[in-house]
């Protein structure tokens, strides 16, 4: 039994990474199923030092494997033992998740998908509402007369996933003597790379569509050579009903445009932006620069219904066992996953013509 002061002693083996996949857990979530923070709770419930940290990080106390602060361990104090070795891939993953989850002003992947899903197979084929076909206008209804009909039908091309990742061009000689917390934060950076690429694929597929004839509308700014709020105010009001935009996306340098409006500077709607760095606008839109959106143009989107992000069931972010075995040069850091379209409505985008 683990004691408020000791956490419990588990033998670590690689193949609980294994197991893990199989019942649909993460790494993380099957070390906590082994050793519950519960247990560390006083018989009052009060919360200990132990019962406040997560599986992983006690573990990481077990092993003696400090990854933050001045006396951060080496890397190579992963490589101590067999057990403390397989805490290293979800190192790793822990701080690539963290790196891909940042950005105040630049986009992640949160702030541009609706829902996400996982498949076994490497393509599926996704449904929509035929609006076209489909009668969703109120109306009264007599008795034993029809309701207004949505119609779903199965879209005609299937939704291809493919492989997004990052390969490690370095030898565990080369990093083993560097500390945990600066490899983390080398890490993390690789998961904003990371990010980066995945967001630039889902903003393709918000602008032209996932193979089904389901591009983004397009709007033109009033006059060339400047953006002005009423063309922004011209964006906002293209969306159809049921689908009012909420989130704005732009490259960098139109977003230095837009913020320099006059109307986006007023102390009481910049405050976001000048408090805390987060762009917001007169319209209540959020705001983010996205790379991935074509110079010359402004994405409107609505994040309720805009795209499902796929991903292969049971995928993992990190080669699990070549990072046990110290295989580090060569190994790939990457997600398997794939952009399906839920209404073709959902988004528009603003075409700027420069002088």
């Amino acid at each position: 039994m683990p004691t408020l002061q000791e956490p419990k002693k588990i033998n670590l083996e690689k193949e609980m990474y294994d197991q893990a996949r199989s019942e649909g857990l993460t790494f993380a979530e099957f070390l906590e199923s082994k050793d519950t923070s519960e247990q560390y709770k006083t018989d009052g419930g009060k919360e200990t030092e132990l019962s406040a940290m997560s599986a992983f990080e006690r573990r990481l106390m077990a092993e003696d494997i400090r990854v933050s602060g001045a006396n951060a361990s080496l890397v190579e104090s992963f490589f101590k033992t067999t057990s403390s070795s397989v805490l290293f891939p979800e190192f790793v993953r822990q701080n690539v998740d963290f790196g891909m989850r940042q950005g105040r002003l630049h986009a992640n992947v949160t702030d541009i998908v609706s829902t996400t899903s996982q498949i076994d197979s490497g393509a599926m084929k996704g449904i929509e509402v035929d609006l076209a076909a489909s009668d969703l206008k109120h109306k009264r209804v007599a008795e034993a007369a029809a309701f207004p009909t949505a119609k779903f039908k199965t879209k005609e091309k299937s939704i291809d996933l493919k492989k997004i990742g990052v390969t490690i061009d370095a030898s565990y000689e080369a990093i083993r003597r560097t500390k945990s917390n600066v490899f983390a934060a080398v890490l993390q950076v690789i998961g904003m790379q990371l990010n980066r690429d995945i967001v630039t694929e889902a903003v393709s597929v918000l602008v032209n569509g996932d193979g089904n004839s389901n591009p983004a509308a397009n709007v033109d700014t009033d006059a060339p050579g400047i953006i002005t709020y009423a063309d922004i105010l011209k964006l906002f009001m293209a969306a159809d009903e049921g689908f009012e935009f909420t989130n704005l996306l732009a490259p960098r340098e139109v977003m230095e445009k837009i913020l320099t409006i006059a109307e986006f500077r007023d102390p009481l709607i910049a405050s976001e932006f000048l408090t805390r760095g987060k762009p917001t606008t007169p319209l209540g839109l959020v705001m983010k620069v996205a790379n991935g959106v074509a110079a010359n143009k402004i994405l409107a989107f609505n994040k309720t219904a805009g795209i499902e992000m796929i991903e292969e069931q049971g995928g993992q972010l990190v080669e699990v066992h070549k990072l046990i075995d110290r295989q580090i040069q060569g190994s790939v850091i990457s997600k398997v996953i794939g952009f399906s379209k839920i209404f073709r409505q959902s988004a528009t985008q603003m075409s700027i013509f420069w002088h």
